[in-house]
């Protein structure tokens, strides 16, 4: 129910809410809608922009095609710990920095890396802990790192 001191900006509007019985009375209009080729991002923006929780989507016919949350957009940028983990194992460790398998330990919990272990040299410890910073869905990074002394 609307503030009963009137404190509401648009009392008239939130009490005729209030006061609705059907789906028509209770509805908000006009409708903007989102293009079913918008990029995410886009959709993200508007939902922002617009301060509301879903938007319908339609295609170039105009038809409705279905709707977007704000979950569904959380969805897409929030990542398993799995998920997390195998990109920094594969990427970032493998592919792009060239470590053994072994040589650093990968754990994540609620999007919180811990990398335990050794890189060849000291001033890879700060690069391997920004490439994870920047593995999407990754909250933070606490790296137990040394450098390998040399045998």
């Amino acid at each position: 129910m609307p503030d009963p001191q009137g404190q509401d900006e648009d009392d008239e509007h939130a009490w005729g809410k209030a006061r609705a019985r059907t789906a028509g009375a209770l509805m908000s209009s006009p409708v903007f809608t989102a293009h079913a080729d918008w990029t995410i991002p886009r959709a993200a923006r508007e939902l922002r922009r617009r301060h509301v929780k879903q938007l319908p989507v339609v295609g170039d016919d105009g038809l409705l095609t279905g709707i977007v949350t704000r979950s569904d957009l959380l969805d897409a940028f929030i990542r398993s710990d799995d998920e997390i983990r195998g990109e920094i194992e594969q990427d970032v460790l493998g592919r792009i920095l060239g470590l053994d398998e072994d040589t650093v330990a990968v754990e994540v919990r609620d999007g919180v890396v811990t990398l335990r272990g050794h890189v060849p040299e000291p001033r890879l410890v700060p690069v391997v802990v920004g490439l994870c910073q920047g593995v999407d869905g990754v909250v933070a990074v606490d790296a137990h790192l040394a450098a390998a002394r040399a045998g």
